[in-house]
């Protein structure tokens, strides 16, 4: 239930269709909601295919206080995941590829997930912080956007499990 502005529809989605991003200004902003203030957990989920990795591509992101809340992102194809005061940077994606990329919290240890296997991991204690803010797919505040196509994403208010993000993976909205 977004606003789009730029991006388009496409045929080519993951399971049907899906929005494409030409990377320069095109976004979807999704009204703020209690429930995308994750403060006890998280799981952020999404199918992406990118066409330009090319420094930050922005696939989802929630703002703080001039910065970020969250964010689920690639960065010259590393996949990467911020949190209040902290990112951590994972494995690479291939360009002009479907690759689905779930990342989850919970309060204590961040994972990274690329096509359903855990790819890396990182203890960071601390909290995700109630934003009052809008998610934005596909941009950042700072300017950064997404090339390529990105569907199916999910966020959820806890951290899944590998079985049930494997279940997400093949399962459309």
């Amino acid at each position: 239930n977004g606003t789009i502005l730029g991006a388009n529809w496409t045929t080519q989605g993951r399971f049907s269709s899906a929005l494409s991003f030409n990377g320069n200004g095109d976004e979807v902003t999704v009204p703020y909601a209690p429930s995308l203030d994750l403060t006890a957990g998280m799981t952020l989920e999404a199918w992406v295919y990118p066409t330009d990795y090319s420094d930050w591509r922005i696939v989802l992101f929630q703002e703080f206080a001039g910065s970020w809340n969250y964010y689920l992102a690639l960065y010259d194809g590393s996949v990467v995941v911020g949190l209040p005061e902290s990112e951590f940077e994972s494995a690479s994606v291939n360009l002009n590829e479907w690759s689905h990329l779930a990342a989850t919290y919970d309060g204590l240890n961040l994972r990274i997930f690329i096509n359903g296997s855990e790819v890396g991991s990182l203890d960071i204690p601390g909290v995700v912080l109630a934003s009052q803010r809008p998610v934005t797919i596909g941009s950042s505040i700072s300017g950064e956007y997404f090339s390529g196509r990105i569907d199916e994403i999910r966020i959820y208010d806890r951290a899944l499990t590998a079985t049930e993000i494997q279940a997400d993976m093949n399962t459309p909205l």
